[in-house]
């Protein structure tokens, strides 16, 4: 049985969460959820869906949203995780972390190496992009620039579409690619990204998204 932690926040964590446990024989996991701010008590997400879940699956949960509050627990000191997956997890996953993984993934929602960083999809939408996409790719020391496991792309309309249409379209990709990954894991080869084609935008930039900064134009323009 692999041992799987997985750490992140809304209804992509909850779907892949239900996905490990229709396959319990395979995998045991842990859930890390994301806390926006240290300190928040767990009660801010009392009768969340994915604690719910959580609680009917016996699936331990890391109350802090820590990984180290997992990895330095006694029993833990030497042992080593199978798979790390983050689905929009916030913290920085650091170098020594990522030794007590045999592997670490993660999902990023654009067509890597493009749109590294925050707001991809506010970005494919403000540049006019015809296509976006959804990247698995592995968590090594820089922000998305890991090797890729899987990915898929598909077309997206600037002229019409809001953010928040594209990214909930973005997440029945995602899952979809998830799945096919998971169930191909054994048989994949991970590919290096092209940094030549890499574009990347930090939190530093989000003034310059203008009436895309947030899921519609409307709300965009009172920020």
């Amino acid at each position: 049985m692999k041992k799987v932690v997985l750490c992140g926040k809304g209804s992509l964590a909850l779907n892949i969460l239900k996905w490990f446990c229709s396959n319990k024989k395979t995998y045991q996991v842990t859930y890390i959820p994301v806390i926006p701010h240290e300190g928040e008590i767990l009660n801010e997400w009392k009768g969340n869906k994915i604690k719910r879940l959580c609680e009917r699956n016996k699936i331990k949960i890391i109350e802090s949203g820590k990984i180290d509050d997992l990895l330095n627990r006694k029993k833990n000191k030497k042992f080593k995780y199978d798979i790390l997956f983050s689905v929009f997890y916030k913290k920085i996953i650091t170098q020594k972390q990522l030794k007590k993984f045999k592997l670490a993934l993660n999902i990023h929602l654009s067509e890597l190496p493009k749109y590294r960083g925050t707001r991809s999809i506010n970005w494919a939408l403000k540049n006019k992009e015809e296509f976006q996409g959804v990247t698995i790719h592995m968590i090594d020391k820089y922000l998305d620039h890991g090797k890729i496991l899987n990915q898929c792309r598909f077309m997206i309309y600037p002229y019409y579409e809001e953010v928040i249409d594209v990214y909930k379209k973005s997440l029945e990709y995602a899952f979809v690619l998830f799945k096919h990954t998971m169930q191909n894991l054994h048989k994949i080869k991970p590919k290096k990204q092209d940094n030549k084609k890499a574009t990347y935008y930090s939190l530093k930039d989000i003034d310059k998204l203008g009436n895309r900064k947030t899921f519609t134009k409307k709300k965009s323009l009172k920020i």
